[in-house]
């Protein structure tokens, strides 16, 4: 392979190696969003789960007149839950 890069005309080479670079980032870029898809919900699982917990014994924050049902704490958990799906 190295024979038929080394014989092209330099302006070919230049644009071989600029289309393999640019497919080796877009790999890179794609492996990077795959490992922080992973990482990020094992890092705030913990903290997330101490904030529904101190949360749901405090009563909650979230009422009727915030769009919520008025129960609890419970309106924060669903919403902590989903969040933590999403992640």
């Amino acid at each position: 392979m190295n024979q038929v890069i080394s014989r092209m005309p330099e302006d070919r080479r230049l644009a071989a190696l600029l289309a393999f670079g640019g497919l080796i980032e877009a790999g890179a870029h794609d492996y990077a969003r795959d490992i922080f898809d992973h990482l990020i919900p094992k890092l705030f699982a913990p903290a997330l789960q101490v904030l529904r917990s101190e949360l749901f014994q405090a009563g909650g924050l979230a009422g009727p007149l915030c769009g919520g049902s008025g129960d609890k704490g419970r309106d924060i958990v669903e919403a902590l839950d989903a969040y933590g799906t999403l992640i």
